[in-house]
């Protein structure tokens, strides 16, 4: 490479690392800067006397240079620009409920998960307000499973994180925390597993809302009627919608709701291209190149779950869950209340609090 062309795409990317550090240490770059570029001077004008035409060339190199260094440097501060909706206008240590898709995996401790969350949403009194910018949320339950792509709500107070770490937009990260209430709903559990596991025989299926039927299996040796991790196994993809809509079947599918179960339906296949689109648009960024958009769940899909479950909607219940085995069925009064389970149809076998079972046979199965 030339000298001239090397010195300036040296640089360059000096501009654009003095603007990463230029947020957390601006006097200590400024100097830095300075001394740069008096150094450069001497390199170019000092070391290299020759005839007036040589030192007209040094003078346009070094001005050259130093318009590659202003570029680097210009360039950062555009495009690591918080955004005016950036969430960092709420760090202000009051307490806010957020709603962010996780875009890293998490990270477990032994009495905390850590994870960056993309912020999406924040409650703002009574109204819903659309932000930008990143969190880096800690949850004090290391049962707390939390996946990639995961859509989840906090609560909790926003604090900007300062220090060598956090010098930019790229690692752009507050921090809130949230004491996840399920760890403690969950105890209201321990009377219904205890029956399965006393009563029930090995195996047998058991049709519950999603919480209880992720812990069903983990605390019983009973089966489930459908799980979100049912679809990494041998079934086919309108099983699984199908399962998913009827163990939903009292809700109602609208594109928040897909979204927010999208890994129930589709695993991770839109998640990991859109988390590869996220990756790809930072670097193309960073070369000033056009994004692509980024699109976490494409509107056909979302649109393919609402008009399957319309279809399966329009039916009874009972009717439509007759093609699956069912063995016994557990609806949580408190988590569940519009679910339609009346004494025609259902006929309980157990009670604990606002969980009661049901057995198939009522089932009319």
């Amino acid at each position: 490479m030339h000298p001239a062309l090397l010195t300036c795409t040296v640089l360059f990317i000096y501009g654009i690392i003095s603007a990463e550090l230029f947020r957390c240490f601006p006097i200590t770059v400024i100097l830095l800067y300075i001394l740069v570029l008096l150094l450069l001077w001497y390199l170019i004008n000092v070391t290299r006397a020759g005839n007036q035409n040589e030192k007209y060339n040094h003078h346009l190199l070094f001005s050259i240079a130093i318009l590659c260094s202003v570029t680097g440097f210009s360039y950062m501060i555009y495009v690591s620009s918080i955004k005016h909706n950036d969430i960092s206008k709420y760090a202000t240590g009051d307490k806010y409920i957020v709603e962010g898709m996780l875009d890293e995996p998490a990270r477990y401790a032994s009495n905390k998960v850590t994870s960056n969350v993309k912020a999406l949403k924040i409650m703002v009194g009574e109204k819903e307000v659309s932000v930008a910018g990143r969190l880096k949320v800690t949850v004090y339950d290391p049962e707390l499973i939390l996946n990639y792509g995961d859509i989840i709500k906090v609560t909790g107070r926003l604090k900007i994180i300062r220090g060598f770490k956090n010098p930019g937009i790229f690692d752009y990260s507050k921090r809130a925390f949230v004491i996840d209430e399920n760890a403690v709903y969950r105890q209201n559990y321990t009377p219904v597993f205890e029956w399965l596991n006393k009563n029930t025989e090995k195996d047998s299926v058991v049709y519950a809302n999603s919480d209880l039927s992720r812990l069903i299996p983990v605390y019983t040796a009973n089966n489930v009627f459908y799980v979100r991790e049912a679809n990494l196994f041998f079934i086919s993809d309108k099983e699984v919608l199908d399962r998913f809509i009827l163990n939903n079947f009292f809700s109602a599918f609208g594109k928040d709701f897909i979204i927010e179960n999208d890994r129930s339906v589709y695993g991770v296949r839109y998640i990991d291209a859109y988390g590869h689109t996220v990756q790809a648009n930072k670097l193309r960024r960073l070369l000033g190149l056009k994004t692509e958009p980024e699109v976490y769940l494409p509107e056909e899909a979302i649109q393919k779950v609402i008009g399957r479950a319309a279809e399966l909607q329009k039916g009874n219940f009972v009717e439509e869950i007759k093609n699956y085995r069912i063995d016994y069925l557990i609806w949580d009064k408190n988590k569940n209340p519009d679910w339609e389970v009346n004494s025609k149809n259902f006929k309980p076998i157990f009670l604990s609090g606002d969980l009661i079972i049901f057995k198939s046979a009522y089932l009319s199965l």
